[in-house]
């Protein structure tokens, strides 16, 4: 794996895999080196800003749902690729092939690099809308306790 940016890729990975068994992001912050926390916390939080939209991008250049580990590493890596300005889209697919290979699973490399390399070519998404960026529990829970007509005000409300 490539330095600090193997490091940093590996690390987020595993923060992602934490918060997923119900443990605090914050916590696992507080366990993270310092020499990588800021850019671990970045990594992630873009990540589940924008996960919605990065799931719906990767999910068109996937004939099926791949498994959990490579799912974190693709999402991990297309946050990167999108929100990170301080490495180059192409470097980050480099890593991710990299840490697949190494760590994860050699022959599905070939299947990361493939879909990475098409996440770089398209635009960063860009819908910001309530749905595409809540987590469903929330809009679930929106729609108990909102009448349907006062659930969409609410989330035009919340667009703006």
């Amino acid at each position: 794996m490539q330095g600090t940016a193997g490091h940093i890729l590996q690390t987020a990975i595993h923060g992602l895999e934490w918060t997923e068994n119900g443990r605090s992001l914050d916590d696992f912050l507080d366990r993270t080196p310092e020499n990588c926390r800021n850019s671990v916390g970045f990594v992630l939080f873009a990540l589940f800003r924008n996960r919605k939209s990065i799931d719906r991008l990767l999910m068109q250049f996937v004939r099926k749902a791949p498994e959990k580990k490579i799912m974190a590493l693709l999402e991990v890596t297309s946050a990167q690729i999108f929100y990170c300005k301080g490495i180059a889209g192409e470097s980050a697919v480099n890593v991710a092939v990299d840490h697949c290979r190494k760590k994860i699973q050699p022959k599905a490399a070939g299947f990361v690099n493939a879909v990475l390399r098409k996440m770089t070519a398209q635009p960063v998404p860009d819908d910001f809308s309530p749905e595409a960026i809540l987590p469903e529990p929330v809009l679930k829970h929106w729609l108990q306790i909102y009448t349907p007509d006062h659930y969409l005000k609410f989330l035009e409300e919340f667009a703006l």
